[in-house]
């Protein structure tokens, strides 16, 4: 982007026919698209930076017209509902029960990895298998059906087509044609409802074992998520859609980008071990209370998503013109209303104006004195009113399932495969292509 030697490193392209972009790595320019302030001659939801339509229109046969997508009013009522339902639990305390989920779900996996024989596998199905089993039961405080194991490997293998499709979609004629001509004489809308069925036969399980007290049956209790008609309304089912995906597929990508580092760094990974193990002791459980007492491990994940964020851009309408300030003796500039922004999160993270040696995994940056990150540099879960609704249960799901791998497993490259790091599988969330095939050596006696 810096090549094009435009302000603040950004560039435009044209969408369609007319549809006007700004492509944006530098923090200033992000931190104005993404920081609605209020406007004059329009309300506060529709200010630059909460409007998503119509650069989301895509995910709409996906995850419906859900917190994720909707715009306005109606997405504000909405995210007002899933964060009701997901940190305001019965119980009182969902820090408390989600760690005791998290702790419970990671000693799981590590059984599985126990039974491995230290044989080399792909990390990747096994940490998304482990998460999804995570998210289900805290979304719906039960268990995964066990009879249910075929839906739950289909749902699986379907959330990695969807990604593919949908992002295909967006890059193709058909995202400028009206909807109705997509479904009516598009291959691709065949291969999207075919893959959808399992996605939605899952989410619907998912509504049917709900348990009183649970977030979707919160959910289901509040005017927007019901419909007389049917048992369970549409907004429901995709709303669980979203919170299935979004929970399962961001916790598995980011602790498989996280292990491939550290397989690749050793003496980082023995440090953070070291720490873990010390910390731990002989306690089978990690708590919230030890993350302070545990700073490599922190600044391992916050580099990891640096480096591999799993929504690797984000994309905004520009609802009123946007003015940025002059900058290296250039004059202010005005972003235009009606132009889609589109905000390269990883390239914030990579901006060598913002970062030493950006390209490297150096998690020791985040441990020095001194060390400070420039507002809008850093964003792995976007920023403004729109970041991620899930921020907190990933702050605590991440940290403790790590923290248990490492208490039990020393994981290492097999031999013969390349100690490199991988390329990225495209898609609208970022996997490591071709999968992470690791080792987990024990490392003795655990608890």
């Amino acid at each position: 982007m810096k090549a094009l030697q435009g302000p603040y490193d950004m560039y435009g392209t044209v969408y369609g026919l007319s549809t006007a972009v700004v492509h944006v790595a530098h923090p200033t320019a992000a931190l104005a698209i993404l920081s609605p302030t209020k406007h004059k001659k329009s309300p506060w939801l529709e200010a630059t930076g909460i409007v998503k339509a119509p650069a989301y229109n895509h995910f709409q046969n996906f995850c419906g017209q859900g917190v994720f997508t909707a715009d306005g009013q109606d997405w504000k009522n909405k995210r007002a509902a899933v964060i009701h339902a997901l940190f305001r639990t019965p119980e009182g305390n969902w820090e408390t029960h989600l760690e005791q989920q998290v702790n419970l779900a990671a000693q799981t996996l590590v059984q599985t990895l126990q039974q491995t024989q230290q044989e080399p596998r792909n990390i990747v199905p096994i940490l998304q298998t482990a998460t999804i089993s995570l998210i289900y039961r805290y979304i719906t405080h039960a268990e995964l059906p066990k009879k249910q194991s075929n839906l739950v490997s289909s749902y699986l293998e379907s959330v990695i087509r969807i990604r593919l499709i949908i992002l295909a979609q967006s890059r193709s004629l058909w995202f400028l044609l009206p909807r109705w001509l997509y479904r009516t004489c598009s291959a691709l809308f065949q291969q999207e409802e075919e893959t959808m069925i399992p996605i939605r036969e899952f989410a619907t399980q998912a509504c049917r074992d709900a348990q009183p007290g649970s977030p979707l049956d919160a959910l289901q209790q509040m005017p927007t998520y019901q419909d007389n008609r049917v048992v369970f309304s549409e907004n429901l089912i995709f709303e669980a859609i979203t919170l299935l995906f979004a929970g399962q597929d961001t916790s598995a990508a980011t602790l498989s980008w996280t292990l491939h580092l550290l397989s690749l760094h050793p003496d980082i990974q023995r440090t953070v071990a070291a720490e873990v193990r010390a910390v731990m002791k002989e306690s089978k459980d990690v708590s919230r209370a030890d993350f302070s007492k545990m700073p490599w491990l922190d600044a391992v994940f916050k580099e990891s998503m640096r480096l591999y964020p799993v929504a690797p851009f984000i994309v905004r309408k520009i609802t009123q013109p946007t003015e940025l300030p002059g900058i290296d003796g250039r004059p202010s500039v005005i972003l235009p209303q009606g132009a889609l922004a589109c905000v390269w999160i990883y390239g914030l993270h990579r901006n060598d104006a913002f970062w030493d040696n950006p390209n490297e995994f150096k998690p020791e940056r985040w441990l020095e004195k001194g060390h400070e990150v420039v507002p809008g540099s850093y964003m792995p879960f976007a920023h403004g009113p729109r970041n991620c609704v899930g921020q907190p249960l990933a702050h605590i799901i991440l940290r403790i399932f790590l923290a248990q791998l490492l208490n039990a497993f020393d994981f290492q490259i097999p031999s013969g495969e390349p100690a490199e790091t991988k390329d990225m599988q495209v898609g609208f969330t970022v996997l490591p292509r071709g999968g992470v095939s690791l080792i987990a050596h024990p490392r003795g006696s655990t608890w």
